[in-house]
C-alpha cells in the first residue's frame, strides 16, 4: 500500500483488460484510503481544538457558578418550615423561618391543626404537609419580600403571621369571587 501503482501505469496497459480493472481498482481504493486517513486527521485536529474550548468553557463556567452560588446564597431567600411539639404534648406547632441575605428571621404561625384547617390542606405525613404549606406561603412571602432590597430592609421589615394569612385569605376570596357562581349569584 506503499504506491498508488504497484504495476507501472504504462504497463497496466498493456494488460488484458480484467488486470487492468483490478489495478485501476486499487489505484481508486488507495486515493479514497488516503482521504478517508485525511479526513480522521483533520477530525482529530478539530476534535483537540474542540477539547481545549470545552476545557476553557468548563473553566469559564465553574467560576461564573461560584459568583451566582454566592448571589443566591447572599440575596435570594430561603424559606423553611419547622414543625415541633412542645413539653411532650401532642399539639404541633409551625415556625416560618425565613433567610435572606444571611440572616435568618423566625415567625410563628401557630398550631398545625388550625393552619391546615385555614388552609384547607389534606391530612397527610409531616412532609406532605410543610410541602403543602410551603406552596401556599410562599408566594405570600415572596410578596412581602420583593419590596425588600438590602439587608437593613430585611432586619427591620416586621413579619407577622398575621399579615402572611391574611394576604392569603384575600386572594383565596379574590380567586372566589372570579367564579362564574360567584359572578351569578350577585344578580339574587
Amino acid at each position: 500500500m506503499n504506491k498508488k501503482y504497484i504495476i507501472e501505469k504504462k504497463d497496466l496497459n498493456k494488460l488484458p483488460e480484467s488486470y487492468y480493472n483490478i489495478g485501476v481498482k486499487y489505484s481508486s481504493n488507495y486515493d479514497k484510503i488516503n482521504n478517508t486517513i485525511n479526513t480522521i486527521e483533520t477530525y482529530k485536529n478539530k476534535l483537540v481544538d474542540l477539547k481545549k474550548d470545552l476545557d476553557e468553557l468548563n473553566l469559564e463556567n465553574l467560576k461564573l457558578y461560584n459568583q451566582l452560588k454566592f448571589i443566591k446564597k447572599s440575596y435570594v431567600p430561603k424559606i423553611y418550615m419547622n414543625i415541633y411539639t412542645k413539653n411532650k404534648r401532642p399539639i404541633k406547632y409551625v415556625n416560618l423561618i425565613i433567610n435572606h441575605f444571611n440572616y435568618s428571621k423566625t415567625i410563628y404561625l401557630g398550631k398545625l391543626s388550625y393552619l391546615t384547617s385555614f388552609l384547607n390542606i389534606r391530612k397527610g405525613s409531616s412532609k406532605s404537609y410543610i410541602s403543602n404549606l410551603l406552596k401556599i406561603l410562599k408566594p405570600e412571602i415572596q410578596n412581602q419580600l420583593s419590596s425588600i432590597k438590602t439587608k437593613s430592609d430585611f432586619i427591620s421589615h416586621k413579619f407577622s403571621s398575621k399579615k402572611i394569612l391574611e394576604g392569603i385569605d384575600s386572594k383565596e376570596l379574590d380567586n372566589k369571587s372570579d367564579t362564574f357562581i360567584n359572578y351569578l349569584k350577585q344578580f339574587d
